[in-house]
């Protein structure tokens, strides 16, 4: 039960870095604590269940796209691991956004935007 306890409260203060990219220029993230910031850009996350970390990816001309970055697969081993052989880097993970051209419906494309011209 020690064990399990001291566990718990070891992992309770625990973080992880997401570093979120795009290919798009001038692609901004929303959600986060510091407020809009351009891509690329480091998140730092809490671990735990049930931790939400909700951001908005946005370009002009592209359709929006919403994450959830508090699901991201981060194990508890990593976490243990870096707590004892490396507490000063914190596990990391890379997420590269793509972002799709905001076309309008189907069926009013131009042959210029299939790539037919």
């Amino acid at each position: 039960m020690t064990r399990v306890l001291l566990l718990a409260l070891m992992m309770g203060g625990c973080t992880y870095t997401v570093t979120v990219t795009s290919d798009v220029p001038g692609a901004r993230i929303d959600g986060l604590s510091s407020g809009p910031s351009a891509l690329p850009v480091d998140v730092t996350v809490p671990w735990g269940p049930f931790v939400h970390r909700r951001v908005t990816v946005t370009a002009p001309d592209y359709r929006v796209v919403e994450l959830d970055l508090g699901t991201r697969t981060v194990r508890s081993a990593d976490f243990s691991l870096f707590n004892f052989f490396l507490p000063w880097r914190p596990p990391s993970e890379e997420l590269s956004v793509v972002l799709v051209r905001d076309h309008g419906p189907a069926g009013t494309w131009t042959p210029a935007e299939l790539g037919l011209e």
